[in-house]
């Protein structure tokens, strides 16, 4: 069994944290962040809104190198191509 990445995206902006769990990709996409926010399912995100969704380790590696553009397919997020 593969191990999960998770992405925290804000709909419209940019990815904010990446983690092994949802908690954990919570908690670095706080450090980046000047304010609380909430999280709401990725098919109810708006522009603005922040939610988490699985991701491609090539999305992990790419926002590493200060990529953030993406696209979601069947519900995990991967590199934009």
């Amino acid at each position: 069994m593969k191990n999960k990445i998770y992405a925290v995206i804000q709909e419209g902006y940019a990815i904010f944290g990446i983690g092994t769990t949802q908690a954990e990709a919570i908690s670095d996409a706080e450090q980046w962040t000047d304010k609380p926010f909430n999280i709401v399912p990725y098919n109810q995100a708006t522009d603005g809104d922040f939610f988490v969704v699985e991701c491609t380790p090539e999305l992990a590696k790419a926002v590493s190198r200060g990529v953030i553009t993406y696209e979601i397919i069947d519900g995990v997020a991967d590199a934009e191509q």
